[in-house]
């Protein structure tokens, strides 16, 4: 698979949604291997249908930056090998959430964004697989922190209302 053959044991730092999708079986038995491609795949497609549609009705809607984050968002989930670094997309999906920052809900979600993605999560969670009194569970989660953040981005933002486009009162 391509995501494996791009993962160095020392630098894991593939976040695709493959990579997460796999990362919860036990890759020493062929058939689970076999089994979590075909996740992988039947997610994927499912996933990125739906993301489309998501990133279409938001640009229909006349909100065309929320579209553009939920494309990012997709480009990174949706890629056989996506790094870490490929996560600089969080910039423009926080600057789609907060809009025009008038909004408190929307300030709040933006903020809680740029602090999760600002340290080094994946890391975090590959220091924790060595730690035995930590549940493997626990490390992978923590490991594939941005995917599933990702992932709840794209719904937050299908989910949040539009922004106001009235101009604030000058008074």
């Amino acid at each position: 698979m391509i995501v494996e053959r791009a993962t160095h044991e020392d630098y894991d730092a593939v976040r695709a949604l493959d990579r997460l999708l796999v990362g919860l079986r036990d890759r020493g038995e062929a058939l689970r291997a076999w089994i979590a491609a075909g996740e992988c795949v039947v997610a994927r497609d499912g996933s990125d249908v739906a993301g489309f549609a998501v990133a279409r009705r938001l640009a229909r809607q006349g909100r065309e930056m929320e579209g553009i984050a939920v494309t990012a968002l997709l480009g990174v989930l949706l890629s056989p090998v996506s790094w870490i670094h490929h996560y600089l997309v969080v910039v423009v999906v926080i600057g789609a959430v907060l809009a025009d920052g008038r909004s408190r809900r929307r300030t709040a979600i933006a903020a809680g964004t740029a602090v999760f993605f600002a340290p080094t999560i994946p890391w975090w969670g590959r220091s924790l697989l060595g730690h035995p009194d930590v549940p493997a569970v626990v490390g992978r989660v923590v490991e594939d922190g941005f995917g599933i953040a990702a992932v709840a981005l794209v719904v937050i933002i299908a989910r949040l209302p539009a922004a106001d486009r009235q101009a604030p009162d000058p008074r």
